[in-house]
């Protein structure tokens, strides 16, 4: 079970990814390179119910995974990478109530709805600067995850400066803010992704070293 967990973690941000693409297939007059994702189900945006729905499911998937790897990295006794995991579930829950609270159409009245939806925003975004900042910091000592350790402090440095500059695209003109918003999610979403694979690898290993040593201290009577 804790393996098909972890597996979700793969397939929350391909999923996530699938959603966005379809988006602006089913909506010709969308732009990837200057309309935020949030706009694909904003309020009275065509195909909004069934962008949320697998947008949740992605989000389901990715909230398996943050609980199995949350499990998983409680082995290691390392505060800062349970704390990061803890976020990464946070994250995904914040991340579902945006099903409930769509984005205001740009230029429209602002809206109670439209306002929670930047709050979550603005509580989100740098959650995930500092859920793959404390994994890499905590696991950077650890044998087998230095790598790791080292490709997760990268992200959350991607995700900062993809994000900083996504904002001061949206004060200096917007006609690219669509595109360093996918850089931003899209460098999380494939340190989720990366993680999944990194925690599958690392289980499985324990898995056939503790399969090996059962063998090794079999002795049938004869």
């Amino acid at each position: 079970m804790k393996e098909i967990c972890l597996i979700a973690g793969v397939s929350s941000p391909v999923l996530y990814a699938f959603t966005v693409i379809l988006g602006g297939i089913l909506w010709p007059e969308y732009s990837h390179l200057s309309d935020a994702i949030s706009e694909l189900t904003a309020a009275g945006a065509p195909f909004r119910f069934t962008l949320n729905i697998l947008f949740s499911v992605s989000l389901v998937l990715g909230a398996f995974f943050a609980v199995s790897a949350f499990r998983f990295v409680k082995r290691f006794r390392i505060r800062l990478v349970r704390t990061g995991m803890g976020i990464l579930l946070l994250i995904t829950i914040l991340s579902f109530l945006w099903a409930f609270f769509p984005m205001d159409p740009r230029g429209a009245e602002a809206t109670f709805q439209g306002i929670v939806h930047l709050i979550l925003a603005g509580v989100v975004s740098p959650l995930t600067i500092i859920s793959p900042a404390l994994v890499g910091l905590g696991f950077r000592k650890i044998e087998g995850f230095r790598d790791y350790a080292i490709y997760s402090l990268v992200s959350a440095a991607v995700i900062l400066a993809t994000g900083l500059t996504a904002v001061l695209s949206i004060q200096y003109g917007d006609a690219y803010i669509g595109l360093f918003e996918r850089l931003t999610i899209g460098s999380y979403q494939q340190w989720m992704g990366i993680s999944a694979l990194v925690f599958y690898r690392r289980l499985k290993q324990k898995l056939n070293e503790s399969f090996q040593k059962n063998q090794e201290s079999y002795s049938p009577r004869g």
